[in-house]
């Protein structure tokens, strides 16, 4: 068993993997509630439509199941079988080519993060506000190739990583006959 708590840098980093997991227990995507830690070290949390990810751990190869999570403690427990996962390095997108933009949330407050998704949603794609939220307290890197997919965020100081999908958005053609009200 592992526990972290506030205040260390290691709670931070696992506050943020796990940040991304799914909360509700599924027994059909065991992989979505756990934390992961890969033969070289990558360690990842994902639920789907979101993956947060570091390069490297303190954590040994497998599976770990989350005790407690809370704002001061984390605990985590290796399960004795590692979940089966999906190769997450086939779902991270490559930075070559795509365009970059400088996403500044260190020392932005919840006021403040307000605006900076408005003009995110505005200029680069729109994500979910909570998929948005968890990055605050680091200034990213954010790769893109177009709205509609994926986005990937590199912390420009530390080693956290995310790949988010964007909302798809239908587009719609209103002719004056639809303006009727």
């Amino acid at each position: 068993m592992e526990t972290y708590k506030k205040g260390n840098a290691l709670f931070d980093r696992m506050s943020f993997i796990i940040s991304a997991r799914e909360e509700k227990f599924n027994p059909n995507r065991e992989w979505d509630s756990h934390i992961h830690v890969m033969s070289d070290g990558t360690t990842f949390c994902s639920d789907g439509k979101r993956l947060h990810f570091l390069d490297s751990s303190s954590l040994t190869e497998g599976s770990y199941s989350i005790i407690k999570s809370n704002k001061t403690t984390i605990i985590i427990n290796k399960l004795d079988e590692a979940d089966s996962y999906p190769n997450i390095k086939n779902v991270i997108p490559k930075t070559a080519g795509r365009e970059c933009y400088s996403i500044l949330l260190y020392l932005a407050d919840e006021k403040q993060l307000d605006l900076i998704y408005c003009e995110f949603a505005f200029k680069i794609a729109v994500i979910r506000y909570d998929f948005f939220k968890p990055l605050i307290g680091e200034d990213w890197l954010c790769y893109t190739e177009g709205r509609e997919n994926s986005l990937l965020f590199e912390g420009k100081s530390k080693d956290w990583k995310a790949v988010i999908m964007p909302i798809k958005s239908e587009k719609e053609v209103i002719t004056k006959k639809d303006k009727q009200f």
